[in-house]
This record gives structure tokens, C-alpha cells and sequence, in this order.
């Protein structure tokens, strides 16, 4: 299984990285503060690269995002 997660996946480096992993053929796990802009991306990359992508709309700076995060992808499976 190649899976990365990307914080601050929908600008500057972080949408770079995730699409340098999805071009290699990688799935990824993109969080971000901007539902739109993620679901943006998530379809650019799936129709592009044909990978899985899972989003999750937090803002990690936020107190308990962390722990959020982590039970949002222990949920997705």
C-alpha cells in the first residue's frame, strides 16, 4: 500500500506533493481547511493519475483536530 497523508494539500507545497505522489501512483489522504479546494483537487488527481483520494476538511491548528484526524482515517478504513 502507497498512501501519503498531506496537510495543507490544496496550496503551494503541499498540493505539489500531492500531486508528484499521485503522478508515481501513489494514494493519498489530503487534509486542508478548504472543503472545495480539496474536493477541487481530488477530482483533478483522480481523473489525472486514476488514484484513490480520501479528504478531510480540518484545521489542524485547532485544539484536538489531531486527534480528530486520526479517528476520521481510522473510520475511512
Amino acid at each position: 500500500m502507497n498512501v501519503a497523508l498531506i496537510t495543507g494539500a490544496t496550496g503551494g507545497l503541499g498540493r505539489n506533493f500531492a500531486t508528484e505522489h499521485a503522478r508515481h501512483g501513489g494514494d493519498l489522504i489530503l487534509v486542508a481547511r478548504h472543503q472545495e479546494r480539496l474536493l477541487q483537487l481530488k477530482a483533478e488527481l483522480k481523473a489525472r493519475y486514476h488514484c484513490r483520494v480520501l479528504t478531510i476538511t480540518a484545521d489542524l491548528a485547532q485544539p484536538n483536530r489531531a486527534a480528530q484526524l486520526v479517528a476520521a482515517i481510522e473510520r475511512a478504513g
